[in-house]
């Protein structure tokens, strides 16, 4: 589960973040679709012609467009494609290049709720080494589940699914925290104190 809602300029950040990260990846993806290593480093040819076929030539940039792919495909491949295929072949390339996107910023999104889970749980263990000894997956059958022992009405009610003591740390923590902010600490009358805030 996302830790959504605890900074207002949280938001603003991650999109801020996954425009840089992607333009980052883009300026990758170009860089390895290029021409091979040899044309780059190869002179500028004087003859007129030579440099028209350079310059009609280059490499494709993203977004892929078929007339662009087809032209490359052409001046670099044999045998030439047409318009059809050309569009095939931008579409795929458009495809894989989104895909790629949309993993890494998926990564870097999971990632940041990773640390943001284990933040939680070093602020919460202090709570949860009193009331449960630190046990987050313990069960002793007295209506109270995980470390920080929760009803299950009560966890129900900050959005938990299944059992507490059947999450992660890092869920409980976050659950726990959501009610920390609505009631405060006074849920934990004994152990609220071992809260690291």
């Amino acid at each position: 589960m996302a830790c959504r809602g605890h900074d207002p300029h949280q938001g603003s950040y991650v999109i801020h973040l996954r425009r840089i990260t992607a333009t980052i990846i883009i300026a990758i993806t170009l860089v390895g679709c290029s021409t091979p290593a040899a044309a780059q480093t190869a002179p500028p040819a004087p003859d007129p012609v030579v440099s028209h076929v350079d310059r009609v030539c280059s490499p494709v940039a993203f977004p892929y467009r078929p007339a662009d792919v087809q032209v490359w495909w052409n001046c670099h491949r044999d045998p030439n494609i047409d318009r059809v295929a050309a569009g095939r072949l931008a579409w795929w390339l458009n495809a894989v290049v989104l895909n790629r996107i949309a993993a890494y910023l998926a990564a870097v999104d999971a990632a940041r709720v990773a640390q943001q889970h284990q933040d939680l749980v070093w602020r919460w263990s202090g709570v949860a080494n009193c009331e449960s000894g630190g046990n987050w997956y313990i069960n002793t059958g007295n209506g109270y589940y995980g470390g920080v022992q929760f009803l299950l009405s009560t966890w129900r009610s900050v959005g938990g699914s299944g059992y507490p003591h059947q999450n992660s740390p890092g869920e409980q923590a976050y659950r726990a925290e959501i009610l920390r902010q609505r009631s405060g600490l006074g849920q934990w009358p004994v152990c609220g104190r071992y809260y690291r805030g």
